[in-house]
C-alpha cells in the first residue's frame, strides 16, 4: 500500500475487480489499505457471467452504454482523490467463445470511459502506477 498506490491516512480507496472470483485478493488488499490509514475502501466487483448474460439477451443497442451512476461513482473517487486499485485478469478464458464477435465488440465494460481517464498519467499526475505481483505472490493467493 506504500508503494505503488501510496494509500495515504485518510484517504479512500476504490478496488476495481474485474471477477467476483478474484474476492480474495480484493479482501487482502482491502486489509492492507485500512491498516496503511485507508478511511473507506471500496470493492467494485464485476461478474463476467453477468456479462455474458446481457451480451446473449440485452439489445444490441444497449451494449455499448452503461449506466450514468457507474460513470458516477468513478469521477467522485477522483474528486475525493482516492487511491484506484485495478485487481485484473479473466479466470475464464473461454466464458464468451458463443458469443458473436460484433456483440462482444459493442460491449467494452467494465473498462468505461471516466475509469479509463481516471486511471491515467494525465488525469491523476504522479498518482497512477500498475504494480504486477509476481506469479509466486499469485500461487499464494489462489492456491
Amino acid at each position: 500500500m506504500h508503494v505503488g498506490v501510496g494509500v495515504q491516512p485518510g484517504q479512500d480507496v476504490l478496488i476495481r475487480v474485474s471477477d467476483v472470483e478474484q474476492a480474495p485478493i480484493a479482501r487482502a488488499v482491502a486489509e492492507a489499505a485500512y491498516a496503511a490509514g485507508a478511511r473507506f475502501v471500496y470493492a467494485m466487483y464485476w461478474d463476467q457471467h453477468v456479462k455474458h448474460s446481457r451480451l446473449g439477451h440485452a439489445p444490441a443497442d444497449t451494449l455499448s452504454s452503461t449506466p450514468e451512476w457507474w460513470d458516477e461513482m468513478v469521477v467522485e473517487s477522483v474528486r475525493r482523490q482516492s487511491a484506484m486499485i485495478m485487481v485484473w485478469g479473466n479466470p475464464h478464458p473461454a466464458l464468451f467463445d458463443d458469443i458473436s464477435p460484433d456483440r462482444l465488440a459493442r460491449d467494452q465494460s467494465p473498462r468505461i470511459t471516466s475509469l479509463m481517464h481516471a486511471t491515467s498519467r494525465e488525469s491523476s499526475p504522479g498518482r497512477s502506477s500498475r504494480v504486477r505481483l509476481p506469479e509466486d505472490r499469485l500461487r499464494e493467493t489462489w492456491g
